[in-house]
Parts: structure tokens; C-alpha cells; sequence
């Protein structure tokens, strides 16, 4: 469990066994080593501790010989970002370059507490520059840095369909790295070392561009999110009930989790899931409270996340309509039952020390 510290959602490691694997490595005793039990990557949507993933990649560069794994990481997780899961599908329900920052900065503050990007105020006109702060608890990590970084850049190039598009500086408040060949296919700008703050700064011109919204694309993006999701199912029955509860995890927390967007992700339309679902002695709506509710139990229960941040990650509104659903499953309130789940386990581990 997570206990006073900052943490992230798992589907953070996404890709990660992959490329320890292809590099070499031993991914699992990696994960070990850094804290982190290899179980985790079978629930992608609890939170893990952010501070024992930036260990992770730093683990992963010295044992591997890769002194920019953060930045290789990256480039792997191309075309498809699952490591950022449902953040890389705002490109599909955001009309321009500025919306797209907007809610994708909000929606970040439900999947991590790790971590801020701020807008700060430009060096010069014409600019807009954006500030990253690590939470108090969190690991300054060269790795970690430079990953999300490039995360960010790379998606979104792939969210303005412009490939070619780059920033116009990168700060690093870390030393200069000897090899920034890496750095340099990736950013395609200046950038600066031992800088004040670790910042990224391009033309505000950029804020006005169109966002893709390519649905022929989102189909198969959310199939790929799904297929992880199966593979971790010890038996999956292709009914419609359990693919739509394997599709709502992969787009709630963007703020559009509706059974518009599911039919869309599912290729079909809006009355022929709800029929199929009928069929099923089910609804859309009742699919979607079993995943909160399921959702909530976990995170409540094994995660420190403020019940707001809770209440956001699963597409609520606002912290009230999330409490009266909470009442409704469990007849308390979100903070009654952790702190009653809490002195049952607190119970429980006194006991087993008497014994």
C-alpha cells in the first residue's frame, strides 16, 4: 500500500519488462530492487509510488550500461503511449493544441500527485513555458525527468499530427549528459543543463493548432488498451459485458467516460451496444457504477489518494456526487470506509503479533 507519499497510476510501467527484457535485463529483479512487486503491471489501474519508479529507471540505467534508459523508454512506448494511459486519448475529445494542454493538465493531477507542470512566465514574447515541480516526497530523477519530458513532446507531436514539430528550448536542472544523441533526435531544440528548473518552452502560435480527433485512429488505440487488459484475464468470455468493463478503465479519468465513447472505441454505435448489452440482463450505466465502485474499493483501500483525487480519476464532477454514490454501495461515506478498512487491518496485524 501507499502511505504518505507521492504515487502515479501503474500503467505508468507499461513497456517497461519489454525493454529490460530486450536490453538484457532481468525486469523482475529489477522491480524487486527498485521496491516494486512485478505483480503490480496486472492491475495497471492502482497507483504505485512514484518515488520507487524513479528508482526504477535509475536502477535500470546502471545495471543495464543505458545511461539514457528514461529516454529510451520513451521512444518505445511509440506509437501508442499506453504508458500514459487514457492521457493519450484527449487528442480524440479536444478540438485544438490549447484545449488538449488543458484538460490533459487537469486530468493529470487524478492520475499522479507526484509532479506539477505549471505555466510560468515566458523569457521572452511570443512564448509560453511550462514548469516542472516534483512534490516534496518525490525522487529528483535525471531518468524520470527526462522520460516525462519526452512523453510529453512526443505526444504531443502525435496529437497535432506534426511530426516535425519541436519546442523551442528544454531546461534540465541536472548535469550535462556526455552522450545527447538521444536527447537531440528526440527534442530537436536547444537545450540547456544545470539549469534553475526543469522547464519546456515553444511558440505560442502552437497553442492554435487543430488536435487530430482521427477516430479511424482511437478504434484501434483503445483495442490495444483492451488487449493489455485481456492478457492479464486468466479467462475472458467476449461478451459484450466484459469488454465494455475492460474498455471503461482505458478512458475514464479523461473526463468523457460516456457510452458515446465506448461504442465508438468498440466500432459500433450507441443503440446497438445498448441492445447487445439488454440481451446481456445489463446496461451501460450499470456497467460503469460496477467499475467505479470496484475501482474506488481498491484505491481506497490501498492507496493515500485525498478522496478528490479519487473522485476525479473516476470521472465524477466533484467530490458529492462521488460520496453519495460511495453511500449507496457501501452505506458510508469514502473516508468512513477507509479509516474502517484501516482499524480492521490495523487490528488484524496487531493480533497476528500477539500470536
Amino acid at each position: 500500500m501507499i502511505s504518505n507519499g507521492s504515487y502515479i497510476r501503474a500503467c505508468a510501467l507499461i513497456g517497461f519488462v519489454e525493454l529490460a527484457r530486450k536490453l538484457g535485463g532481468d525486469p523482475d529483479s529489477l522491480l524487486l530492487e527498485a521496491g516494486l512487486s512485478p505483480s503490480i503491471l496486472k492491475d495497471v489501474d492502482m497507483l504505485v509510488s512514484f518515488r520507487r519508479c524513479a528508482i526504477l529507471l535509475e536502477l535500470s540505467a546502471q545495471r543495464l550500461g543505458r545511461p539514457s534508459f528514461g529516454l529510451e523508454w520513451a521512444i518505445a512506448s511509440q506509437p501508442h503511449f499506453q504508458n500514459l494511459g487514457p492521457l493519450t486519448l484527449l487528442e480524440f475529445v479536444t478540438a485544438d493544441f490549447r484545449e488538449w494542454l488543458d484538460l490533459g493538465l487537469r486530468s493529470l493531477t487524478y492520475h499522479t500527485n507526484a509532479y506539477v507542470l505549471r505555466q510560468v512566465e515566458p523569457d521572452r514574447p511570443g512564448e509560453v513555458c511550462f514548469r516542472y515541480t516534483c512534490d516534496s516526497f518525490a525522487l529528483t530523477s535525471r531518468q524520470q525527468t527526462e522520460h516525462i519530458f519526452a512523453l510529453i513532446v512526443m505526444l504531443a507531436r502525435k496529437a497535432c499530427n506534426r511530426p516535425d514539430e519541436r519546442p523551442s528550448l528544454i531546461r534540465f536542472s541536472h548535469k550535462k549528459p556526455a552522450d545527447l544523441s538521444l536527447h537531440e533526435n528526440i527534442f530537436r531544440c536547444p537545450i540547456e543543463f544545470d539549469a534553475a528548473h526543469d522547464e519546456f518552452v515553444f511558440p505560442d502560435a502552437l497553442l492554435q493548432l487543430r488536435t487530430s480527433g482521427n477516430f479511424r485512429l482511437f478504434q484501434p488505440l483503445v483495442n490495444r488498451f483492451i488487449r493489455y487488459r485481456i492478457d492479464q484475464l486468466p479467462v475472458y468470455d467476449q461478451s459484450a459485458t466484459v469488454t465494455v468493463e475492460l474498455t471503461i478503465p482505458s478512458v475514464i479519468g479523461t473526463g468523457n467516460c460516456n457510452i458515446e465513447l465506448v461504442a465508438e472505441a468498440l466500432g459500433t454505435n450507441v443503440k446497438r451496444l445498448q441492445r447487445t448489452l439488454a440481451s446481456e440482463n445489463t446496461s451501460f450505466s450499470e456497467i460503469l457504477e460496477k467499475v467505479r465502485q470496484n475501482m474506488a474499493l481498491r484505491l481506497l483501500t490501498e492507496s493515500d489518494a485525498p478522496i478528490e483525487r479519487i473522485a476525479g480519476l473516476l470521472d465524477y464532477s466533484s467530490t458529492p456526487p462521488f460520496t453519495l454514490a460511495f453511500k449507496r454501495w457501501k452505506g458510508m461515506s469514502p473516508l468512513q470506509y477507509r479509516k474502517k478498512v484501516r482499524s480492521g487491518h490495523n487490528a488484524a496485524s496487531a493480533a497476528l503479533a500477539r500470536t
